[in-house]
């Protein structure tokens, strides 16, 4: 549901495969493995998000790479989830240095598993 998305629109490629996003934009390449934070249909989704930088000619810039982690709650697959998805690929170009896109709420699991 995400690849048809407007956002998206400045991508090379997009790719969905399991529990797998790919986004590759001309500046970042933005990789999100998705993963059930609990067994229970409720349970909610872990993102392990990374994106790696790309110099002017495309190739990889060496070691610019950034990762993070997010939790979404709820059912996988929700709507909600789709939507903080495409937030979190969108939020990721802000981290190339010559971008500078509004970045989404953080929620870490630190933080999270202080408040269980």
């Amino acid at each position: 549901m995400i690849i048809g998305d407007q956002r998206l629109a400045e991508a090379h490629h997009v790719l969905c495969d399991q529990d797998t996003v790919v986004v590759d934009f001309p500046e970042s390449s933005v990789r999100i493995g998705l993963s059930r934070l609990l067994p229970e249909p409720d349970g909610g989704v872990v993102l392990d998000c990374r994106v790696h930088l790309r110099g002017e000619d495309g190739a990889p810039r060496g070691s610019a790479s950034t990762s993070w982690q997010r939790v979404l709650t709820g059912r996988p697959g929700a709507l909600h989830q789709r939507e903080a998805l495409l937030r979190e690929v969108v939020a990721a170009r802000s981290r190339v240095p010559e971008r500078a896109v509004a970045r989404p709420e953080l929620a870490s699991l630190r933080y999270l598993a202080a408040a269980v």
